[in-house]
């Protein structure tokens, strides 16, 4: 019984921490919540939205001391 109390014990812990980050999706939307989330509840957010960002490389000339330059991003969003 001490087993599957504990396997049950840890089994609800999980769940509350899903839950706790599935809340967390759905708070990133709101920017006011950010600085109370935990960096866990961050990349919960962050996942349900994006699915990848790649980093091109510098066109040809172009400084690496130049200011960054978002155009040089590709997102790719989550369906």
């Amino acid at each position: 019984m001490t087993d599957l109390e504990a396997r049950i014990s840890g089994l609800e812990a999980a769940r509350a921490e899903h839950r706790r980050n599935m809340q967390a999706a759905s708070a990133g939307k709101d920017p006011s919540r950010w600085p109370v989330m935990s960096l866990a509840q961050r990349r919960a957010a962050i996942a349900g939205v994006l699915e990848s960002v790649t980093v091109l490389p510098l066109p040809p000339g172009r400084s690496r001391r130049a200011p960054f330059d978002p155009a040089l991003l590709r997102i790719r969003r989550s369906a």
